[in-house]
């Protein structure tokens, strides 16, 4: 037991032996550090690299979007024939495709979600047509405009759905100012 005034003695071997432990930690505590930091900015660069690529990438696919010539100029009856004659073919040839379509109105309605859009009338049909959706911001553009009033459309082909063409994205390109 020790006394009540003694004194502990650490030889020197001691002190130099707790400094170089103090001296090992901190070099594998920088070690560690730089390591981290290391990962963050790879993390980083790789992180914010594909955010930027990807911008880019969008740009461009916009553009390309926005100024592509149409593949197909036709009207709403002959592009409503092809599917009726045979709807895979017309699939395969105009599904994802940009067009411009021609034709009277039937209607100019909003789905239940509100995208705006007008059906174009086909030729000794009842039922069916092409609808072509708009932008929501398009919606008072659209108001202007009248049943059986000529019309041409730009957008890209969809699905044909219970005997409806869906026509996306569209723009109104012309109109005869019924």
């Amino acid at each position: 037991m020790l006394q009540k005034n003694a004194t502990v003695h650490f030889s020197e071997g001691g002190d130099e032996m707790a400094s170089k432990r103090q001296g090992t930690i901190l070099f594998y505590g920088f070690i560690g550090l730089g390591a981290c930091f290391f990962c963050a900015m790879l993390f980083a660069v790789a992180y914010y690299g594909n955010r930027v690529e990807r911008k880019v990438r969008a740009s461009a696919a916009s553009a390309a979007y926005n100024n592509p010539s149409p593949a197909y100029i036709l009207t709403a009856d002959e592009l409503y024939a092809e599917y009726q004659q045979n709807q895979l073919a017309a699939a395969a040839k105009y599904e994802g495709k940009i067009v411009v379509v021609s034709g009277a109105i039937a209607s100019i309605r909003e789905d239940i979600t509100g995208t705006p859009y007008l059906l174009l009338s086909i030729k000794d049909m009842l039922i069916g047509g092409v609808q072509c959706y708009f932008k929501k911001e398009n919606k008072y553009r659209l108001m202007n405009l009248s049943k059986s009033q000529q019309v041409r459309i730009r957008g890209r082909v969809g699905s044909m759905t219970i005997g409806y063409i869906g026509i996306k994205d569209c723009q109104l390109q012309s109109t005869d100012n019924h």
